[in-house]
């Protein structure tokens, strides 16, 4: 019986299953316009009134603002020692989306027009702007090609309302990659039908592509590397609809972003966002698995404020959240638009929470071989 018993615990303790916490904890805070002597660094009639669309790489942070003229400011070495750089791109058009990949950010704008996709050295030098002015580029993501290969692999994808497709153009050129020309490219329909395209995201292993409309995210399975019929076209389905209540279909600061986390898994990371208006941080910004199930973090903040007085986090907004994740440093970048603030989270390791059965099972074992022993004592 002893014997049994033992090798009871000792299964159970060896059995204790590790569930996967998501933590994020908050390591930096940036100004991104608050204090007085900022006003010639991200001046507004150059970068605008408030900051918004995000590209991260795990060290240095790109942000564009919003605004009658918006531009594009870098800031580098953002989690030590942020040092900002000159504001570039400026434009009348609103900067949608921001990507980064090596040495190179790319700008998604609308309206339509010759600066609705532009591609700029990390310095802020033009490399080239897109050839077909009739598009306006809601969101921008570097494109993985199916299963990580392919002609499109690498190359730069977004988004047009009105047209459920994702184009994608050359990385180095601007030029559209075959089948994607003009009105072509992937095909991409939710029920119900909506074409309020705002941000989009890949799986960097399969090149499935998440996206923002109407307040919702959706998921297109990648079956092709390019083509009208790349994605699952109207087989594509609604992941979450999100909750918050309102006019999701005229509010364009809806993001969303691809954390492919070594403690957590592949998870999205999204803004409820329908109106703009005052709400939680935590309430907000929310993440979901990639079959939908929504996760809810534990979450650090750091306290206090800057040498400016400014906090270096601040517990409600607008909603207008943007997102930039490195799987470099397993890192989180969240713009927030209404206190001009980057945040900064690390994903920590997960906490090891014991199946439930597993605890009883143990409990029961080393009680009984307790047990055991103290009358082994007595009768001694």
């Amino acid at each position: 019986m002893k014997r049994f018993l033992l090798a009871a615990a000792m299964v159970a303790a060896t059995s204790l299953t590790a569930h996967a916490q998501l933590t994020l904890t908050q390591i930096a805070s940036v100004d991104l316009g608050n204090s007085a002597n900022l006003a010639t660094v991200i001046p507004s009639n150059t970068f605008g009134n408030n900051p918004y669309a995000l590209a991260w790489d795990g060290t240095d942070a790109y942000v564009a603002g919003v605004g009658s003229n918006t531009g594009i400011i870098r800031i580098s070495n953002a989690i030590t020692a942020p040092a900002y750089g000159t504001v570039f791109g400026t434009t009348t058009s609103q900067i949608t989306g921001l990507a980064v990949s090596g040495s190179n950010v790319y700008a998604a704008s609308t309206p339509a027009g010759a600066t609705s996709v532009r591609s700029f050295t990390s310095a802020g030098t033009l490399n080239w702007n897109i050839t077909d002015a009739t598009q306006r580029a809601e969101g921008v993501a570097i494109n993985p090609g199916l299963n990580g290969t392919g002609t499109t692999a690498g190359g730069v994808s977004f988004l047009s309302n009105g047209a459920g497709r994702v184009r994608t153009l050359n990385a180095t050129t601007g030029a559209y990659i075959a089948n994607n020309t003009n009105g072509n490219g992937g095909v991409i329909n939710f029920s119900p039908t909506a074409t309020v395209w705002r941000d989009l995201a890949f799986d960097p292993a399969t090149g499935d592509v998440y996206t923002r409309e109407s307040n919702r995210i959706g998921k297109a399975v990648r079956i092709a590397d390019s083509g009208g019929n790349a994605y699952s076209g109207t087989a594509s389905t609604v992941l979450a609809p999100l909750t918050q209540t309102g006019a999701p279909g005229g509010q364009f600061q809806q993001s969303i972003a691809f954390m492919n986390t070594p403690n957590n898994g592949s998870l999205l990371v999204a803004n409820d966002n329908n109106n703009g208006a005052i709400a939680n941080f935590t309430d907000v910004v929310k993440f979901f698995t990639t079959s939908g199930t929504e996760v809810v973090p534990t979450w650090s903040f750091l306290s206090g404020t800057d040498v400016n007085g400014f906090n270096f986090f601040n517990p409600s907004g607008t909603k207008r959240y943007d997102f930039g994740y490195s799987a470099t440093n397993n890192t989180l970048a969240v713009t927030d638009s209404a206190n001009r603030r980057l945040y900064i989270f690390s994903a920590a390791a997960p906490v090891v929470v014991p199946e439930t059965g597993t605890l009883s099972l143990l409990a029961v074992g080393f009680a009984t071989l307790g047990g055991i022993v103290l009358k082994k004592r007595k009768a001694a």
